[in-house]
């Protein structure tokens, strides 16, 4: 389902592209016990200071209100003020009636801020939409002391109190995304010194899929009397529910999950609310508590030895056809952690570790790592080696990077077999990077049966912080009275993108202006500005300034003569515009490589466009738009339009997912140019299904991929399996190589015979696998290593697509059998056609090489 947004600049008057219209009708509401018209004179506090703010998504069922809390870290100024927020729509489901009238803001629901001395903290609606009111403007609400007279709001930490709450009610499924401001100057923008924050909702439908993920499959045993109890989170497996559109959901009233353990000794924990009855069946209901990426938490621990079996059934009429689904732990005894080793921790990032006295799972801490996100390793080596050792180590999961629940736990074991054991964690902060929140730490642990035995670490990463960014041009050619257009990237300390900031836009010189424009910055931490020359005399520089960072700028000239005059590209079968005397296709995307499981995409081939004025001068700074004629191949979304730059060559990629050559055109103003790009499948590691037909005494076997597209280059086998037939005299089976039409050709003689054809040779294992002619539908190979295709993800201006042509992934198929009739001509006379029809092929190849 498409979405409609708004325009990146934060502006109420923005919101009209979602049918939002001027603010009609507001209340003036305080608390009880409070004075309306006292609350309504507070000055708004311009002194204000938040340096974090805070949302969460949620994941819940269409039709159902969805209230979340805005945590703020806030310094507050003097006795008399109020502090205004503001919220927008910023998007939601095209169907969707929403709209900023549809925000309703409130007292935050837990843990709000406080007053000082006898004051209470009261909150007053300002501006907010009577229920019914059509129209726009933003929802809005002020908080303030409730003693006007000199009480004021007491400063929250580190995001430790909520501000306000928001809620709105999702009509139809989809995504819906709400931002939120300070709006200290009340002007309705999010402006430099505001700070803001975006939250996504989420709601389905009717939950048509559940997916089971088994975070860890291995756990040791859990038993009350083992000093492991305390530190022992057994198998975790998350849960989650897509709808028909693919929507994440939850359950409904009458809808629910019974969870089933295959042991009397088992036991389940549900969002760690704590352990069931030992081999008792749990139910999810709509009561489960979903995360804001849709998973439910569910932790498996077993006192018994052995592989433990975890069945999820979907109940009630609703969900009834959901398939029941199982997952499996293998559970063991653990040799505790002997004091004759020595446990370390290493990283490819630098962090600084600090040893402290020996406790559970606190015996080191690394800090200080210079990432927002990493992997760290902790190792155990004995200095007397034991052999058949299972030694546990538990992993606290704060920030949700392992298992993708924030503050899941779970238990797993290593075995030191040569005397060495290591296990690997993620660490990062939390989610709202950008927000700067507070540091999370993460913590993993060889885990004994004592505290001196048990070591482990805890990881802190560094907070993250705005600083300078970067222009995607320093200097633009423009043509006088063109539009100007440039890309800022913003980035912490660190080089990670700033994500959902908002970059205030200036320009002085010749087009001076006397405000910013601000935009958000988007997944990649970019935010684009634009501009149309109006002035007479003279260039410009555009800046742009994020969290009181500074960034780049850009100088910008002006003249007739930077007019685009050329457009020259070059591709794989063009240079510089003109065509290549020869032409050499380029391989379609490989599907069992590392990349290929990503899609089509993963194939692109660099493409460029040279642009240059009526003197040839290379031209800077210019947007250049990229497209490619056909359906079967596509140009990378974040390359669709890009900037030339200072050696006046703009760079983008192609790909396609079907064979063929494709004309690519790249447009700078008025002017274009072409190129062609010519892509094949010719490795045979991309066999996916073979075919055969019969044609008298000929069997012709075709190999294609799993986007329809001949193979060339693979080897097929084939025997006669049954009949008088044979290949050659005494010969039952042979071999043949695919040619660039994905066929090969057997020829039989001698009477009636069934063919079968295999690129797998028939002397091999059970179980062998080439190419992908045995993988299961949606997977790139057969056998226990399969690895499904990532799910087809569409690109954007600033996200690229992902698994592009995945969908078209069926089932393999490694051999075929095709039957020869009757008794046939003799072998070297059915030879004799084929080779003839070879050297037909070859006259025809000949012929168009000569007229090219």
């Amino acid at each position: 389902m498409s979405t409609k947004t708004t325009i990146k600049r934060v502006a109420l008057v923005a919101v009209a592209s979602l049918g939002f219209g001027l603010l009609s009708s507001v209340t003036a509401n305080a608390a009880a016990g409070g004075n309306a018209a006292a609350f309504t004179a507070l000055t708004e506090e311009s002194t204000v200071k938040i340096t974090a703010m805070k949302v969460t998504n949620a994941v819940v069922r269409k039709g159902t209100a969805v209230a979340t809390d805005v945590a703020v870290s806030m310094l507050t100024g003097g006795a008399q003020t109020k502090s205004t927020f503001k919220a927008v729509l910023t998007s939601v489901p095209a169907t969707s009636a929403l709209n900023n009238s549809s925000i309703t803001l409130a007292a935050a629901s837990t843990n709000p801020l406080a007053a000082t001395g006898t004051s209470a903290l009261k909150t007053i609606s300002v501006g907010t939409f009577v229920a019914g009111t059509a129209g726009g403007g933003a929802a809005s609400i002020a908080i303030a002391a409730d003693d006007t007279a000199d009480g004021v709001i007491t400063a929250a930490t580190n995001l430790s109190k909520n501000a306000i709450s928001a809620s709105i009610t999702p009509d139809v499924a989809g995504v819906y995304k709400v931002l939120i401001w300070n709006d200290q100057n009340a002007d309705g923008l999010v402006t430099t010194g505001e700070k803001s924050a975006t939250y996504q909702v989420t709601a389905g439908g009717i939950p048509t899929v559940m997916t089971l993920n088994t975070v860890n499959a291995a756990a040791p045993t859990y038993t009350a009397a083992n000093p492991l109890v305390g530190n022992n989170k057994g198998s975790l497996t998350t849960l989650s529910l897509k709808d028909a559109e693919g929507f994440l959901t939850k359950l409904a009233s009458g809808e629910g999950i019974a969870l089933v353990p295959s042991t009397t000794t088992a036991t389940i924990d549900v969002n760690a609310g704590g352990l069931s009855t030992a081999g008792a069946t749990v139910n999810l209901t709509s009561a489960t508590a979903v995360n804001s990426t849709g998973l439910v938490a569910i932790n498996v621990r077993d006192t018994a030895v052995g592989t433990t079996t975890l069945t999820a059934t979907p109940t009630g009429v609703t969900i009834s056809t959901i398939p029941v689904q199982v997952v499996n732990a293998t559970f063991k005894t653990m040799t505790e952690l002997p004091a004759l080793g020595v446990v370390t921790i290493s990283t490819l990032k630098t962090c600084s570790v600090v040893a402290t006295a020996a406790a559970v799972i606190a015996s080191s801490t690394a800090t200080n790592c210079s990432t927002l996100g990493g992997t760290v390793t902790v190792k155990y080596t004995q200095t007397t080696t034991l052999a058949s050792q299972y030694l546990a180590y538990t992993i606290r999961d704060t920030a949700g990077v392992n298992t993708g629940i924030a503050g899941a736990s779970y238990t797993s074991y290593v075995s030191p077999a040569t005397g060495v054991a290591t296990f690997s964690f993620k660490y990062s902060t939390t989610a709202a990077v950008t927000d700067k929140t507070p540091a999370t730490t993460t913590i993993g642990a060889f885990v004994s049966d004592t505290d001196a035995n048990s070591v482990g670490f805890t990881v802190t990463p560094v907070d993250p912080a705005f600083s300078a960014g970067t222009m995607n041009v320093s200097n633009v050619s423009a043509v006088t009275g063109g539009k100007i257009s440039v890309i800022a990237t913003s980035v912490d300390q660190f080089g990670g993108v700033v994500v959902g900031q908002v970059a205030a836009f200036s320009v002085s010189g010749r087009n001076a202006t006397t405000s910013s424009t601000n935009v958000l910055t988007d997944a990649n931490g970019q935010a684009s500005f634009s501009y149309t020359d109006a002035g007479t005399t003279g260039t410009d520089t555009v800046s742009f300034t994020l969290g009181g960072a500074t960034g780049a700028s850009t100088s910008v000239s002006y003249a007739t003569t930077n007019a685009v005059s050329k457009v020259a590209m070059t591709t794989d079968d063009t240079t510089a515009g003109v065509a290549n005397d020869t032409v050499t296709a380029k391989p379609i995307v490989v599907s069992t490589s590392a990349t290929g499981k990503a899609g089509a995409e993963a194939g692109a081939k660099t493409i460029t466009a040279k642009v240059t004025n009526a003197a040839g001068v290379l031209l800077v700074g210019v947007p250049v738009t990229f497209s490619v004629a056909g359906t079967g191949a596509a140009i990378v979304t974040t390359g669709a339009t890009v900037y030339t730059s200072a050696l006046g060559v703009a760079t983008s990629s192609v790909y396609a997912w079907k064979s063929g050559t494709y004309t690519i055109t790249a447009t700078a103003g008025a002017v274009t140019g072409t190129g062609t790009e010519t892509f094949a499948q010719s490795n045979a590691d991309a066999a996916r299904v073979i075919t055969a037909t019969v044609s008298g005494s000929v069997v012709t076997a075709k190999v294609i991929d799993r986007f329809g597209n001949p193979v060339s280059g693979s080897i097929l086998f084939a025997k006669i399996s049954s009949g008088t037939g044979y290949f050659g005299t005494g010969v039952l089976s042979t071999t043949a190589t695919t040619d660039n039409s994905g066929t090969a050709a057997f020829v039989v003689a001698g009477g009636s015979a069934t063919v079968v054809v295999s690129n797998i040779p028939f002397s091999s294992p059970a179980g062998s696998i080439v190419g992908q002619t045995s993988a299961a539908k949606g997977s790139d190979i057969g056998g226990a290593d399969a690895v499904a295709f990532v799910a087809t993800v569409a690109g954007t201006a600033s996200l690229a697509a992902a698994g592009v042509g995945n969908e078209y992934a069926d089932a393999g198929v490694s051999s075929v059998t095709a039957s020869i009739v009757g008794d046939t001509t003799a072998l070297d006379t059915a030879q004799a056609a084929v080779d003839a029809a070879a050297e037909a092929t070859d006259a025809a190849n000949a012929a168009t090489d000569a007229a090219n």
